[in-house]
C-alpha cells in the first residue's frame, strides 16, 4: 500500500507538496469544526477573511476564501450562496442564513487564523461557533501567498492608513436635527476583494434614501480622484433601495500595477454636491484634510452642513504571475501523450488548449492557467477568473481503478503511515483499508487479491486518466 499513497505525494514534489496539503488540510478541518455543533442545515456564504485589526485583503485572504468555498459544499450543514447585501437580512422561512468570516495574524514564525461561523439576524451577529489554525509562515512564503499587500510592510503601515478615515476631532459642523439618517453600502464585484492584473473592477451602490454619490478612488500611491460623477456619467442620483453599478459606459475600471492595496471612498448627501465639476480633474495626496473635504457637504450661503453618510472598501491587485493553485508532477515518461490527455480532457469540459510538450495554457470553467516543464518536474499553474471558484470538484462522480497488490503490503502501510504523518499529511489506514488526503487529492482504499482506488475529490483540471496513469506507472502496472 506504501506506493498508492506516496504516488499522490510524489507526483506532486513530495516534502513540500504534503506541506501544502497539510495547510488545505487544516482550513477543511476548520471548516467541518464550524458546522459540528449545527442541528440543521444553514445558509453560508464566505466573507471579510481580514488581516487582524484592518479591512485589508491579500493574496492569504484570497486563499482562504477559495479553499473554504471548495470545502463547505461538502459538509452537509452547509448550503453555500453568493454573499447578500440586501437592506433587509429577516429570515421569514426557510433555513438561517449564517456568514464565515475571518482574521489572520502573524505570530513569531507562525501565522494564526480564526474562522467564525456567525448567524445573520436584524442588525447583528452572533458567534455561532469559532475555530482556530496556525500555519508557518515559512509555508505561505514557499507558496507565495502573501499576508499583507505589496504597498505595506507592516500591519501598523496599514493601521496607520486606515487613520486617515477616522472621524475628525473637533467632528464636522452638525446637520440640522430634521436631516434624515441614512445609510450606503458599496462592494466591488470580486467575493475575494481582489483582482489580477488587467482585470476591469466594477462597484455596486445601494443606499436606504434617495441620494446623490460621489465615489473617489485611492491608489497605492496615495493619490485620490473622483471617478463618479464624471465627465462621460454625470448623473449621481442613487434611488432608494435601488442598486447601481459604476463605472458606466463608455467608461471603465482597468487596474494595473504598481500592485498593493487601494480604496473606493463613497460619499452619499441627501442634497445635491456643490461644484463637481472642478473636481473632476483634480487629483490630490488622500489626508485626513482630504478625505474630511470630500464628505463635508455645506449649503450654499450658510455654514450649516447638509447630513452626508460614508462608506468605503479596500481590494487588493496582485500581479499576472499569481496563481491561485500550483501543482508540481514527476514529469510522465511519455509527455507527449500526457500533453494529449490534458487537451482532450479540458476540451471535454468545453475548454480551450494550447500547448506542446514543453509548455500550455488553457482555460475551462471559470478558471485559468498554464503548465511548463522544467527538468524532470511539471507545473501546471491555475488561476480562477471569478475570484471565487474552488479548486476541487468534490461533487464530481467518483473515480475508480484497480491494479496488482503489491508483496508486502503490511511494510508499504506503515512506511507511508510514518512518512506522511511526520509531514503532516494526512492518512489512515491499514493492510486492508484506508483513506489518503494530498494535494487537493482525496480517496480510499481497499485490498484484496487487487488495491482498490477510488478518488472522490481532485483538482478541477487534474484529468482522471492521468492520475491513474501515473499510479499504474509507479507501481509498473498495467
Amino acid at each position: 500500500m506504501k506506493k498508492i499513497v506516496l504516488v499522490c505525494a510524489c507526483i506532486f514534489a513530495g516534502t513540500a507538496i504534503l506541506a501544502a496539503e497539510d495547510l488545505d488540510g487544516l482550513i477543511k478541518k476548520a471548516v467541518d469544526g464550524l458546522a459540528s455543533h449545527l442541528t440543521a442545515p444553514v445558509e453560508v456564504s464566505v466573507e471579510e477573511l481580514f488581516l487582524e485589526g484592518t479591512a485589508s485583503p491579500s493574496a492569504f485572504s484570497r486563499h482562504l476564501t477559495s479553499r473554504i468555498n471548495a470545502h463547505a459544499p461538502a459538509n452537509p450543514m452547509f448550503m453555500v450562496v453568493v454573499p447578500t447585501r440586501s437592506p433587509s437580512l429577516l429570515r421569514t422561512g426557510g433555513p438561517q442564513k449564517c456568514v464565515i468570516k475571518g482574521v489572520f495574524l502573524q505570530e513569531g514564525d507562525l501565522v494564526r487564523v480564526t474562522l467564525q461561523l456567525q448567524l445573520v439576524e436584524e442588525n447583528k451577529h452572533s458567534i455561532i461557533e469559532s475555530k482556530d489554525f496556525s500555519v508557518p509562515l515559512a509555508e505561505l512564503q514557499r507558496l507565495n501567498i502573501a499576508l499583507l499587500p505589496d504597498n505595506f510592510k507592516t500591519v501598523e503601515e496599514i493601521k496607520e492608513w486606515e487613520e486617515i478615515f477616522t472621524p475628525p476631532v473637533p467632528p464636522l459642523p452638525a446637520p440640522s436635527a430634521n436631516t434624515p439618517v441614512f445609510t450606503i453600502k458599496a462592494w466591488p464585484d470580486s467575493e475575494t476583494a481582489t483582482y489580477i492584473d488587467g482585470d476591469a473592477m466594477s462597484v455596486t451602490l445601494l443606499a436606504d434614501r434617495d441620494c446623490y454619490v460621489k465615489v473617489y478612488h485611492i491608489d497605492v500611491n496615495r493619490q485620490m480622484q473622483l471617478i463618479f460623477p464624471n465627465r462621460l456619467n454625470r448623473d449621481n442620483y442613487l434611488a432608494a433601495n435601488t442598486t447601481r453599478v459604476i463605472p458606466e459606459s463608455p467608461v471603465q475600471l482597468t487596474l494595473h500595477e504598481p500592485f498593493g492595496q487601494e480604496t473606493i471612498y463613497v460619499v452619499a448627501s441627501g442634497e445635491q454636491f456643490q461644484n463637481l465639476e472642478a473636481e473632476f480633474v483634480q487629483i490630490r495626496e488622500a489626508s485626513r484634510e482630504a478625505v474630511r473635504g470630500a464628505g463635508l457637504q455645506i449649503k450654499p450661503g450658510s455654514a450649516q452642513a447638509v447630513g452626508t453618510t460614508e462608506t468605503r472598501f479596500n481590494y487588493t491587485i496582485l500581479p499576472a504571475t499569481y496563481a491561485d493553485a500550483v501543482f508540481q508532477y514527476r514529469k510522465p515518461a511519455d509527455m507527449a501523450g500526457a500533453v494529449r490527455t490534458m487537451e482532450n480532457e479540458i476540451r471535454r469540459q468545453g475548454g480551450t488548449f494550447t500547448g506542446n510538450e514543453r509548455e500550455g495554457t488553457f482555460s475551462a470553467s471559470g478558471i485559468q492557467g498554464g503548465y511548463r516543464v522544467s527538468g524532470n518536474t511539471l507545473t501546471m499553474s491555475i488561476r480562477y477568473l471569478g475570484n471565487q471558484a474552488p479548486l476541487t470538484s468534490v461533487a464530481a462522480p467518483a473515480y475508480r481503478f484497480s491494479f496488482d497488490k503489491p508483496a508486502n503490503i503490511r511494510q508499504a502501510v506503515q512506511t507511508v503511515r510514518t512518512g506522511i504523518e511526520n509531514k503532516g499529511g494526512a492518512f489512515s489506514g491499514d493492510e486492508s483499508t484506508g483513506n489518503f488526503r494530498a494535494s487537493g487529492i482525496a480517496g480510499q482504499y481497499t485490498v484484496a487479491d487487487r488495491v482498490n482506488v477510488t478518488i472522490y475529490e481532485k483538482p478541477a483540471l487534474i484529468p482522471n486518466s492521468l492520475i491513474e496513469k501515473e499510479i499504474k506507472n509507479f507501481f509498473n502496472a498495467r
